[in-house]
């Protein structure tokens, strides 16, 4: 078949009776599933391939030599278990993506590598023999090394128990700058650190060292990475401290470092534009911090004032961005850390899983433009969960509002407040998945974990737009407002019900609501847990707080705002009033 250009076949049980097969040099595209020979024929032409894709081989070397591959630019050689080397492509200098999934006994990646100049994503994901990580080219987007050894199939991957350690011990150094280099993905290595030379990483958005249980120190440098969003140190064991972290960090797991006690205030304490930091893409701020309980008191207290500030970047930003909810996701707002009492901070404090507070008029608090909504903060106490091997372990919050309008009437909402917290490891990359309990790992035993009190908190961003006007028929104080109505919170469970008071009677005189007019208003909070792990974990207290643009000044926050008088623009901060906050916290 001379002309020859697409070829596809798929299937294990194929029988090549007459030896290797000859492919006609026209060939652009070549996928072969689960290719049965240990090589292709040493008479292969692939000058004119594009794209090669031969995964589920039973390769061992794909060519000799370094044939050449001016016109390719994908190869995908995943899951062929028995490639013991990556083959020549020193001479594809067009390639732009190179899959080595699963290939369990691939043990270097060559130091030509560096030259693929056109190169963009690089996977080496379930490779447990990888040792050495040579020259990496400047125009890597993507590169993704999970050294752990699995047992794969096409739908799904476990965690070998009881098997070899990763080998892959060291980290390349980065010459020059890679600025297109965003995801950088080294999971389960045994690597003890990060060369100082990280800092050339410019580009680099994510940053995930899960797993990595020798890891006993980052470099103090890091903080210099100003494209950081992620960082994922979750289950580190050997790592005792934090450096500094940079300002632009909006998510760090860092659950069940277990060995973690000190932290650096990464808070940047100086004026700057909150917009700098914004995602075009999605917005959300995250501190988990499950499962370290030798965090020393001031690294408690760095991460409450971290919680706090990146409560406020967010409600600041997403008052100013919000509209487009898409960018922005809610569900992963939330900060996990050790502690059992709720901090000073929060304004209204109770010893119960519910609260209730008295509220100035909606038009007062509501209407300002400088409100930004509500934030959380709730006290759980663990009571050592027992996980079996493969348990999804996910605990969501739920919440239920009761507000009273100063006419008496009610507004009632339920939502799922917050996302859950999840002892589930889920790697998906296009079709692909890795999916597996960290009890299946034998490097972490998470029975006895969690054992003691943490404090949680998240933030309700839209918690009030049941009295924002809607063509005639929303009303702050209920005039005209439907008798019942639906509020879409995006991905949540969110409804709300309009009652009037006379219908639902009075109001429970222990919840602080009483009377039928007022010229303040009330609300009340209720939260509790799924009830299947109401035995694991109890909620001791809650705490809330009204939120306004002027409590981000304290952070150098520099927000933008117009003189009535001449229409100019100045810039707004108070370095007294976040002096005085400071000691208040000490």
């Amino acid at each position: 078949m001379y002309r020859l250009r697409l070829l596809k076949i798929r299937g294990s049980k194929l029988c090549l009776p007459q030896g290797p097969p000859t492919f006609p040099d026209t060939l652009r595209y070549l996928y072969w599933n689960s290719y049965p020979l240990k090589s292709l024929p040493t008479n292969f032409i692939a000058e004119k391939l594009v794209e090669l894709d031969m995964r589920g081989s039973q390769l061992e070397i794909l060519w000799e030599g370094a044939p050449n591959l001016v016109n390719l630019k994908h190869i995908n050689l995943s899951e062929s278990m028995h490639l013991t080397q990556v083959p020549d492509i020193s001479r594809a200098l067009n390639v732009k993506s190179v899959n080595l999934w699963f290939c369990a006994r691939l043990t270097e990646v060559p130091s030509y590598f560096q030259l693929l100049t056109e190169l963009k994503i690089l996977s080496l994901i379930g490779c447990p023999s990888l040792s050495k990580l040579s020259g990496l080219p400047k125009s890597l987007t993507k590169l993704r090394v999970l050294t752990k050894p699995f047992e794969h199939d096409m739908s799904n991957c476990r965690a070998r128990r009881n098997c070899c350690s990763s080998k892959l011990e060291r980290f390349p150094r980065i010459l020059e700058p890679m600025e297109f280099l965003e995801y950088l993905r080294l999971e389960f290595a045994a690597i003890k650190e990060l060369p100082l030379s990280i800092k050339n990483l410019t580009g680099l958005k994510l940053l995930s060292l899960r797993f990595c249980q020798n890891l006993e120190f980052l470099p103090d440098n890091i903080h210099s990475l100003s494209s950081l969003q992620e960082l994922d140190i979750g289950f580190c064991r050997k790592l005792e401290s934090l450096p500094e972290l940079p300002s632009s960090l909006t998510k760090l797991d860092a659950r069940f470092c277990t060995s973690l006690k000190t932290m650096s205030s990464s808070i940047p304490l100086v004026k700057q534009n909150w917009d700098d930091f914004f995602n075009e893409e999605y917005y959300s701020e995250e501190f988990i911090f499950l499962g370290c309980e030798m965090l020393d008191e001031n690294a408690r207290r760095v991460i409450m004032n971290e919680a706090l500030f990146r409560v406020l970047r967010l409600a600041t930003l997403y008052s100013k961005y919000g509209s487009d909810r898409s960018k922005f996701d809610l569900r992963l707002n939330r900060s996990f850390w050790p502690g059992s009492e709720i901090p000073r901070w929060f304004s209204h404090k109770s010893d119960e899983s519910s609260i209730c507070i008295n509220l100035p008029h909606p038009d007062c608090w509501y209407n300002s433009s400088s409100y930004l909504g509500l934030v959380f903060c709730l006290v759980l106490e663990f009571h050592d969960p027992m996980l079996t091997p493969n348990d999804h372990w996910q605990l969501y919050v739920h919440g239920e509002s009761v507000y009273m309008f100063p006419n008496g009437d009610l507004w009632k909402q339920r939502e799922r407040m917050s996302s859950y917290i999840s002892f589930h490891y889920h790697y998906n990359y296009i079709s692909d998945s890795c999916s597996f309990s960290y009890d299946n790992t034998n490097e972490m035993n998470i029975d006895g974990a969690l054992r003691f009190e943490y404090l949680y908190v998240f933030m309700d961003n839209t918690y009030g737009e049941f009295l924002r006007s809607n063509n005639g028929q929303i009303d702050s104080h209920g005039n005209k407002f439907p008798r019942t109505a639906t509020v879409d919170f995006q991905d949540s469970e969110a409804f709300g019900e309009y009652i009037k008071l006379a219908e639902e009677g009075r109001c429970d005189d222990a919840n602080g609501i009483t009377g039928f007019t007022s010229p303040t208003a009330a609300a009340s909070f209720f939260f509790s847990l799924d009830e299947k792990y109401e035995k694991l974990v109890k909620i001791k207290k809650c705490g809330v707080h009204l939120l306004y643009t002027q409590e981000a000044d304290r952070f150098g926050y520099v927000r933008q705002i117009v003189s009535e008088s001449s229409g100019d623009h100045e810039a707004v901060y108070s370095s007294e009033e976040s002096d005085q906050e400071d000691q208040d916290e000490e």
